[in-house]
């Protein structure tokens, strides 16, 4: 049996990732119940949250000084807090603020993409999947706000 490619495992399960969104949105132009504009919040709220947790997995398992461990591991938190502040927002500011922290966490994970030299292809998928979220989050606001 052949083995794949950790990151082309990686990257199928990233792109994945993005299909509830794909459905969610959908739902949300066919329709007129805000509940899924709620669930669309929510997992990008937890997808969020998850991207600060691969940090922490990085940091745990990296052999930094501890500085740099230090502000991974702060960092890391920052998504997961910032997805609880959204779901409490409403839907308009909501998808907004999202979209503003999903491209700040993307910044500050390519900055530390070059520090800690993981491999380019980790930020070229963050990258797409980033662009990708942020583009739905966007054709998510209602048109009338």
């Amino acid at each position: 049996m052949k083995t794949v490619n950790p990151h082309i495992t990686a990257i199928i399960l990233g792109i994945g990732g993005l299909l509830p969104f794909a459905i969610f949105l959908s739902f949300i132009w066919i329709t007129d119940n805000a509940k899924f504009t709620e669930w669309f919040i929510c997992y990008g709220a937890i997808i969020l949250s998850f991207t600060g947790a691969i940090l922490w997995g990085i940091a745990l398992f990296s052999s930094f000084e501890q500085s740099i461990q230090n502000k991974i591991f702060v960092w890391g938190v920052i998504p997961a807090i910032c997805g609880m502040i959204a779901i409490l927002l409403t839907h308009l500011f909501a998808l907004i603020f999202l979209s503003l922290i999903y491209l700040i966490h993307f910044k500050v994970e390519k900055l530390l993409t070059a520090e800690l030299n993981l491999p380019k292809w980790y930020e070229q998928m963050r990258l797409l999947l980033t662009l990708m979220v942020v583009g739905m989050m966007l054709l998510a606001i209602p048109p009338n706000w």
